[in-house]
This record gives structure tokens, sequence and C-alpha cells, in this order.
């Protein structure tokens, strides 16, 4: 029934704003249980490559669409968790503290010669090899 229904939005390669709100109501009305979310996802996409051309503009157009159908449906089926604050933070500081600040919670952020390096004696023009 979901494959059919994808392929059905998918087929033409683009989704306008009637079809937009018949993927929000079907999902509304097709809310799968928790542990098949990821299949639902995974639907949509194996639509799309039984919609899949040779032209690189169809194919970009058909990823379009499905990012609309992903977003739509994660939009509809899933729900943000709060985030909570593990402590508070002090407004009146100046903008170097506050960026420190912000720097210091970042738990997501890059780690230099883990994440990468910098090489800077490769080469000082562009068009030298290192």
């Amino acid at each position: 029934k979901v494959g059919e229904f994808f392929l059905g939005v998918l087929g033409d390669c683009g989704i306008d704003q009637e079809e937009n709100e018949e993927l929000i109501a079907f999902f509304k009305e097709n809310i799968p249980p928790t542990e098949s979310l990821v299949a639902m996802r995974a639907a949509a996409f194996k639509a799309a490559t039984e919609c899949l051309k040779d032209d690189k503009e169809s194919n970009v157009a058909l990823l379009r669409c499905v990012n609309v159908v992903v977003h739509d449906f994660e939009l509809t089926c899933f729900k943000p968790k709060e985030y909570k604050l593990k402590q508070t933070f002090n407004l009146d500081v100046n903008l170097s503290d506050a960026i420190q600040e912000m720097w210091n919670l970042d738990v997501n952020r890059l780690t230099p010669n883990v994440d990468y390096t910098i090489n800077v004696q490769e080469g000082k023009k562009p068009y030298w090899k290192g």
C-alpha cells in the first residue's frame, strides 16, 4: 500500500502543493509503529529507484521529491525531544566569554589531528603540487 502510494507521488518527478497536502494526510492516517519508521523511509527510496531514468535532471528532480516525502513523513510522524540544558547561562557576559562558553558546550566539534589535519607546507601556490 505504501509503496504504491509513493510510486504514484514520485512517478512524475514533481510534487505540487496538492500532492504535498495528500502526503501529509496519508502519513497522519497511516502512522506506522515505532519499529517500522525506518522501513517507511526506505520504502520511499525503493519507490524512487523504480522511477530512475538516464536523464540527470530527472533524477535530481526525483531526489528532490524523495526529500519532500521524507520531510513530510518526519514532520508528521516524529516528535522532537525537548532539549534540557544541563546548566544555566549568565547572559550578562561579554561576547568573547559567551562564545567560549558555546565552544565548551559543543560536544560534536571536530578534534584536531583526529578528525582533520592541516598541512601548511603542502604548496605555496595553488598550482604547485605538494
